[in-house]
């Protein structure tokens, strides 16, 4: 390890290149890789910066969520503008499909042992928020001294797990001197008040059909055991009644809890495989040592913090007039649209009463298709998308994208 930690600095801090030469394919983007020393380890970043696009366009950081999901997912599978082919080579995503063709992308693999990421020693995996938001931070202005170009108005965004990430980053952010002004938040089915959205899921599940009433009273019991442990500020055991009531609906129904429209289960292998080979760790710049994967030890440190509410830093988000939109994909169970109204619902803010009272419009895209539903007030709005689970960019790439510019009044389609 200390031989990774010394290669992580040098090929961040001295004049190594981090630059990935994708081929003539990929010429309207500049991509560098690597990973950037933090207390903590090493995180590893891919960062796609579009050609032609106005410098003073924002960057976007991509957390996926987990804990432990590599935002590789983002990358690939979702809004990057690379993806895997079926003979597991990058191929180019569609313009109007990836949002690297309206802003600077960064994806990141956090905390330390997600995906590429590393920890130093058994004891600097992520316990907290805190843990994570610090050093996501020193990445963040590692990268800025490495890319001085790099915007710096900066956007976050993330899904599920990231209803964690995202607001405790920005609210750390708001806290701590940076190289980056917070300009907006995105967060996409995310789990944000865990406690609150418990309590959703069983009604939920039956509203879906996925239970009858039976089985949906036995969830309900576990979902109040849930939340009532959460009162308690008994992390762990609430973490451990939200799973068995979510293992209870995925074994009665058999349903992808991410979306329930489908009994497939998601499938990460071609990216396993992609990244298994020593061709991909040569061109993004990661040493030949390193397994992809996650360790288990990342979730088994946030434990205690799955059931702990983030709706604090939501609300200290927008209390400092930060930008920010909560969308989520119609057919999701997992973090979907009634588990998100119940917390938004109880938020301690000035603009909440007037929010709540507004009008949700129907949302059409450029092409005339309906994409869902808007609804916002100063500086928060709501996004239901159709047709879209727990995945939304991955389900509907073109709402996404253009549910992106929109929010961000980039002024392209």
């Amino acid at each position: 390890m200390a031989l990774l930690a010394a290669w992580c600095l040098i090929g961040l801090v001295s004049g190594q290149s981090d630059a990935v030469d994708l081929g003539p394919r990929f010429s309207d983007y500049r991509s560098y890789a690597g990973m950037g020393d933090v207390d903590a380890g090493g995180l590893f970043y891919w960062y796609f910066e579009p050609i032609g696009v106005a410098a003073e366009t924002p960057l976007l950081l991509w957390l996926q969520g987990g804990p432990g999901a590599s935002s590789m997912l983002g990358n690939f599978y979702e809004l990057g503008p690379v993806k895997l082919s079926d003979q597991g080579e990058l191929v180019p995503r569609a313009r109007n499909e990836t949002w690297a063709s309206l802003l600077p992308v960064l994806f990141v693999d956090s905390p330390v042992g997600t995906g590429w990421s590393w920890a130093k020693s058994n004891g600097s995996y992520a316990q907290s928020q805190d843990d994570v938001a610090r050093n996501l931070h020193q990445l963040l202005e590692l990268f800025a001294r490495r890319h001085p170009r790099v915007p710096s108005k900066l956007v976050l965004a993330g899904e599920s797990y990231g209803g964690h990430f995202v607001p405790a980053l920005g609210a750390w952010l708001l806290q701590h001197e940076s190289y980056f002004t917070l300009e907006a938040v995105l967060i996409g089915d995310g789990l944000t008040d865990p406690g609150t959205q418990v309590l959703t899921k069983p009604g939920e599940a039956f509203a879906f059909g996925l239970l009858d009433e039976r089985r949906t009273a036995e969830a309900q019991r576990l979902a109040n055991k849930a939340h009532a442990a959460v009162r308690a500020e008994h992390w762990a055991e609430a973490a451990e009644w939200r799973s068995a009531m979510e293992d209870l609906v995925k074994n009665v129904s058999l349903i992808n809890p991410y979306d329930v429209r489908t009994t497939v289960q998601y499938s990460w292998d071609a990216m396993q495989k992609f990244f298994d080979q020593n061709s991909t760790k040569d061109l993004l710049h990661i040493p030949r040592a390193l397994h992809f994967g996650t360790a288990p030890e990342v979730k088994e440190n946030l434990k205690a913090d799955i059931m702990k509410s983030q709706k604090p830093h939501v609300e200290t988000l927008l209390g400092a007039g930060v930008r920010l939109l909560l969308y989520q994909g119609q057919f999701d169970w997992k973090d979907g649209v009634v588990s998100n109204e119940a917390w938004i619902r109880s938020l301690n803010w000035t603009g909440a009463e007037e929010f709540l009272s507004n009008e949700r419009r129907v949302w059409r895209r450029p092409d005339e298709q309906i994409a869902g539903y808007w609804k916002s007030f100063k500086n928060l709005e709501q996004v239901v998308v159709l047709g879209a689970g727990h995945m939304v960019p991955m389900n509907q790439p073109l709402s996404a994208r253009n549910m992106v510019s929109r929010f961000l009044k980039l002024g392209r389609p």
